[in-house]
């Protein structure tokens, strides 16, 4: 507060809220006009509208940055800061969009390479982060399935289906040769008519006709997919592995009963003179 200014001036003044990006350019700035003509902060601060307590703020929260000054001069300055927020960006859709990283680990991350000292680090900066950009994405995707969609090429498609719950099931739909997500739905039931109300909304608008679709043994599933689509139903892998187990367990099974019955007889006999060596080693000599 000016010496010459009264309460009511300080209740009526209004005060600029500076983005990250101002204030970035602003300190660069600064730095620069100080460098080259020797400017203070007072008449900086005056010529660029920005309160020189503000200013002052700015400059010794670079000041306190605990790295290396080179490093601070540039991810403090407009093309460090650019550079920050594409890596961010960069770590979101790499690990928590399209990989399994969670929020929480992303954060860690940033402490631990030393960028929490540029970004903000704590779980509910970033959850915003992950937000935002899973809007962007869905957003994007409406927009380019309303553009691709009218033009495309009727093709003959295989999905993969399956039901998740977390807590509510969610009815998902994968095309298995481009990893296109074509479904993915919160539904109470998981009955054969639920199935076809899903895939049938998500592909109405695609040109695509379903002739494989691969699932579980659910019965909603099975009867969705041979009875109401009359297609191909492929296993997934584990149901095939689970069916090829029960033919070979039993063989298999009767085939380790002689050689186990084989070994038992070593092993008691190692077991006894294993006994005998540990009496000897404890006795007198």
């Amino acid at each position: 507060m000016h010496a010459e200014d009264t309460t009511d001036q300080c209740a009526g003044r209004r005060y600029t809220v500076w983005g990250r990006r101002e204030a970035t350019q602003l300190v660069y700035d600064f730095e620069q006009e100080r460098a080259r003509r020797g400017v203070s902060q007072r008449a900086f601060a005056r010529e660029h509208g920005v309160s020189r307590t503000t200013l002052q703020h700015w400059l010794e929260r670079k000041a306190t940055l605990d790295v290396n000054a080179e490093l601070a001069g540039f991810m403090t300055s407009p093309v460090g800061l650019a550079f920050l927020h594409r890596q961010v960006a960069m770590l979101h859709l790499v690990f928590c969009q399209a990989g399994p990283c969670g929020v929480d680990r992303l954060c860690t991350y940033l402490q631990l390479s030393g960028l929490g000292q540029f970004v903000a680090s704590s779980h509910g900066e970033q959850h915003e982060v992950a937000t935002a950009m899973r809007a962007e994405i869905l957003a994007y995707e409406q927009a380019q399935r309303a553009k691709q969609a009218p033009g495309m090429r009727r093709r003959e498609i295989a999905v993969a289906v399956d039901e998740t719950f977390h807590p509510e099931p969610c009815l998902v739909g994968i095309e298995v040769d481009s990893n296109f997500m074509v479904a993915g739905q919160y539904a109470e039931t998981r009955d054969a008519k639920t199935w076809a109300v899903v895939m049938g909304e998500a592909t109405a608008d695609l040109a695509v006709d379903i002739v494989v679709a691969a699932a579980d043994e659910g019965a909603g599933l099975a009867r969705w997919i041979e009875q109401l689509l009359g297609i191909q139903k492929a296993p997934d892998v584990m149901h095939a592995q689970q069916d090829l187990w029960r033919a070979l367990s039993l063989p298999l099974a009767d085939s380790l009963v002689e050689p186990a019955a084989a070994i038992k007889a070593p092993k008691q006999c190692l077991a006894a003179w294993q006994s005998r060596k540990a009496r000897h080693d404890a006795g007198d000599r």
